[in-house]
This record gives C-alpha cells, structure tokens and sequence, in this order.
C-alpha cells in the first residue's frame, strides 16, 4: 500500500504515519471544501509525477487534516484510473485514527 499525506511540509514534520510519501498541498484559497484551479492543477501533476511507474491497481490511501484535500486528491486520482483508493480523511478526526495505523511525531 502506498501512503500519500496530502499536506503542507509544516503541517508533516509535525506528525505523520510512518513511511508515507508527503505530497505537498497548501490548505485550500477557495471556498473551504475546494482547491483553486492553479492549487488542483499542481496537485494533479504531483500526483501523476509520484506515481508514474505506480501499477492503477495497487493501493493507495490518502489523508490530510481535516478531510477536504485527501477528498480531493481521492477524486482526481479516481479520474486519472487509480480505483484503489482509500480516503483516510484527516489527522483532526475521529475516522482517520480509526484506521491504528503507526504515527511518526517530530520526536521519532
């Protein structure tokens, strides 16, 4: 499984899950559950970039911190043929620890 954490470097060296791959994403400009156009055209193409020898197959699970940029990227890696992917939502809600996955802090 692949691990994308889709926030700002700040935001990740604050606290991550062990052995994801940041895929650095500014919160959102536009209205609170959108990206502006430039913001989702350069995540579009950090995720092509990332994942250009990635199998469409393979599991991928995204998470951010509240929810609305892993959303985001979940919908534009499903129009770009990844259907294996899971929305982790963010590291601010009850769902995304739901999950137990092990957590990297800026003391590990």
């Amino acid at each position: 499984m692949i691990i994308l954490d889709i926030r700002t470097r700040k935001e990740f060296v604050q606290g991550h899950v062990c052995g994801a791959t940041l895929i650095p994403t500014p919160l959102p400009t536009g209205s609170p559950a959108s990206l502006s156009k430039k913001e989702r055209g350069n995540l579009i193409r950090k995720l092509k970039k990332e994942l250009k020898e990635v199998n469409k197959n393979t599991e991928i699970a995204v998470y951010c911190k509240k929810g609305i940029r892993s959303n985001i990227a979940k919908n534009i890696l499903n129009n770009l043929g990844y259907h294996n992917v899971v929305d982790l939502g963010g590291v601010e809600t009850k769902t995304f620890w739901d999950y137990q996955l092990p957590f990297c802090d800026k003391k590990h």
